[in-house]
């Protein structure tokens, strides 16, 4: 799993807990990059690695080597981002995307379209949008 943006960690760590084998967080926010190795401890974790930076930090991963890639991101940062993130997300797997609104649902989704991706559903509470995409193979 990548988790990008992942902030505090907390989807990071649920991401181990339901499962996974092996999650990369990365987040821009050196401090926040701190106390989410701090709440890695806190959980036990042993499967999560916590790196400072932005997409550049893909650089070295492989195309085609995450099962799920996590986004709660500004629209902005995602994007830019997104070509990235299809790069290293596995054919018909899937990519969440958070911390939107409304009037960005059909930017995202169309840019999405462009990059080989298929709009499976959007979910909506208290204003904020998470939209599931998958990678078309």
């Amino acid at each position: 799993v990548l988790d990008m943006g992942t902030g505090t960690g907390i989807l990071a760590i649920a991401a181990e807990m339901l499962g996974a084998t092996e999650v990369l967080g990365i987040e821009i926010d050196d401090w926040v990059v701190d106390n989410a190795n701090d709440n890695l401890k806190i959980n036990q974790t042993q499967h999560n690695t916590m790196v400072h930076g932005d997409v550049k930090a893909l650089h070295t991963v492989p195309d085609e080597y995450f099962d799920v890639v996590l986004a709660n991101i500004h629209r902005e940062v995602i994007l830019a981002d997104m070509a990235e993130y299809g790069r290293v997300l596995k054919g018909e797997h899937k990519l969440f995307l958070s911390g939107l609104q409304q009037a960005d649902e059909s930017l995202i989704v169309d840019h999405a379209r462009g990059l080989n991706f298929k709009h499976l559903k959007t979910e909506q509470t208290d204003g904020w949008l998470m939209i599931l995409l998958e990678k078309i193979a």
